[in-house]
């Protein structure tokens, strides 16, 4: 994970060759990086997987 000045925030997960870009506001609240990484690691993750199972019949 990378995260950037203004609210960029890269996430990779290379077992699934997964990459996952989000931008923001610029903010000193860390709050919106928080919620960015709570969406990536909750759901879109999760649909992922998901998918990936489902290639892999």
């Amino acid at each position: 994970m990378a995260g950037g000045f203004g609210g960029q925030l890269i996430w990779v997960h290379l077992p699934l060759d997964l990459e996952i870009a989000t931008t923001s506001t610029v903010s000193t609240n860390a709050q919106r990086q928080a919620q960015a990484l709570e969406l990536i690691r909750g759901r879109l993750f999760a649909a992922a997987q998901r998918r990936a199972a489902g290639a892999g019949r």
